[in-house]
C-alpha cells in the first residue's frame, strides 16, 4: 500500500505453550502454534531427546548423510524441520524432581500439548486433572490415535493404520488396484488442525470465563470425520467405484491426463469452461451430444467422455496442452 505502519504482533505472542509431543501429530501441531506467535518450550526425554532426532537424513557441515550412524556433529533433518521456532528442554517426568519442574512450567504456560501413549499422562502424574488442580487456566491439548478410551486398547497409532482404520486408504486409488496410502502421513497432519483449532477456541473462551479445559482429538475421529462429507454409502448403492484413480467422474472432467512428456490436470465440468476446452480439443460438437451435454449423463459416460479428452492430450505437450488452455 506504499504505507509505513508499524507491523502487528503475531495472533499468539505472549501465549507459552509446554510441548509434551512426539513424532509428528503433537510436534506439527505445536510447530503451527509457534508459528502464530506462541512461545512453545519443547519437552524432550533425558538419554536422547525427542526420537525425530535419530530420523535420517542428518545434516551436517560436510553434507547429508542418508543411512548409517549419526555422528556427533550431525542433526537430523525431522528435527531441524519439526523444531523451529521452539525452545527445548530436557526434563525426566519420571523423577519427583523432573515433575516438580513440570508443575513450575505449568504455572507459567498457557497451553500444555501432549500425544502420549494412551494412560501415560495419568502415570506419570501430569494428567489434564493434576495440571489443571496447579493452573485452572490451563488449557490442556491431548492428540491420540483411537480416542482414548482406545477402541483398539495397547495398539501403537501410526498413520497407515488411521489411513487403514478410517476407510481413507479403501478410497483412494483405482478402482482396479488395491486400497492404497495417501502419499503424506495425512492423519499425522490433519489431525493437529483440529487440535490447534480447539485450542484457539478454549483459549477465546477462557478470555470469556477465566478458566482452561481439555481439549481431545483422535487421529481416526478426524480422517473419519473427513471421509464423512463424502456419501460413499449413498454412491456404492448407485454402482460408483469406491476407488475413482486420478478422476472425480461425479464432475466430469475433472482428472489427470497423458501427454506425451507428461500428465496434466484439467477441470472443466462447468458449462462456461467446458465449452472453452471443446473448442481447444476441436471438438464443439460433443457438447449437443446427449451423453455429455449435463453433468449427470456425463457422470454416466465419464470413461468415454475422459477418452475424448485423452486422445487430444496424448498427442501434445504439457506445455502445448497448457498454452492452448490458457488461450
Amino acid at each position: 500500500t506504499g504505507t509505513s505502519a508499524p507491523a502487528l504482533p503475531r495472533p499468539l505472542e505472549g501465549i507459552r505453550v509446554l510441548d509434551l509431543t512426539v513424532a509428528l501429530a503433537g510436534p506439527y501441531g505445536a510447530l503451527m502454534l509457534a508459528g502464530l506467535g506462541a512461545e512453545v518450550i519443547h519437552v524432550e526425554a533425558p538419554g536422547g531427546g525427542d526420537i525425530a532426532r535419530t530420523n535420517p537424513p542428518f545434516v551436517s557441515r560436510r553434507g547429508v548423510n542418508f543411512g548409517g550412524a549419526m555422528a556427533e556433529d550431525e542433526v537430523s533433518v525431522t528435527i531441524v524441520n519439526r523444531g523451529r521456532n521452539k525452545k527445548s528442554v530436557t526434563l525426566d517426568l519420571k523423577s519427583p524432581k523432573g515433575k516438580e519442574i513440570y508443575f513450575q512450567l505449568v504455572r507459567e504456560c498457557d497451553v500444555v500439548l501432549e500425544n502420549m501413549s494412551e494412560g501415560a499422562t495419568r502415570r506419570l502424574g501430569v494428567d489434564y486433572a493434576r495440571t489443571a488442580e496447579v493452573n485452572p487456566r490451563i488449557v490442556y491439548g491431548s492428540i491420540s490415535s483411537f480416542g482414548e478410551p482406545s477402541i483398539v486398547p495397547g495398539l501403537k497409532g501410526m498413520d497407515i493404520l488411521v489411513q487403514a482404520a478410517s476407510g481413507l486408504m479403501e478410497v483412494t486409488g483405482f478402482a482396479d488396484g488395491p486400497p492404497t496410502r495417501v502419499g503424506i502421513p495425512i492423519a499425522d497432519m490433519v489431525t493437529p488442525l483440529f487440535a490447534v483449532n480447539g485450542i484457539l477456541a478454549a483459549l477465546i473462551q477462557r478470555g470469556r470465563t477465566g478458566r482452561g479445559q481439555h481439549v481431545q482429538v483422535a487421529m481416526l475421529d478426524c480422517m473419519a470425520s473427513m471421509l464423512a462429507e463424502e456419501h460413499f454409502d449413498l454412491f456404492a448403492q448407485a454402482g460408483v467405484p469406491r476407488r475413482s484413480g486420478n478422476s472425480h467422474d461425479r464432475l466430469v472432467p475433472f482428472g489427470v491426463y497423458p501427454c506425451r512428456d507428461g500428465h496434466v490436470a484439467i477441470v472443466a465440468f462447468r458449462p462456461e469452461w467446458l465449452g472453452p476446452l471443446l473448442e481447444a480439443m476441436g471438438r464443439p460438437e460433443l457438447l449437443q451430444d446427449p451423453r455429455f451435454s449435463t453433468r449427470g449423463p456425463r457422470m454416466a459416460h465419464a470413461a468415454a467422455f475422459n477418452g475424448y479428452i485423452e486422445e487430444w492430450t496424448r498427442e501434445r505437450t504439457t506445455a502445448e496442452v497448457v498454452t492452448e488452455l490458457l488461450e
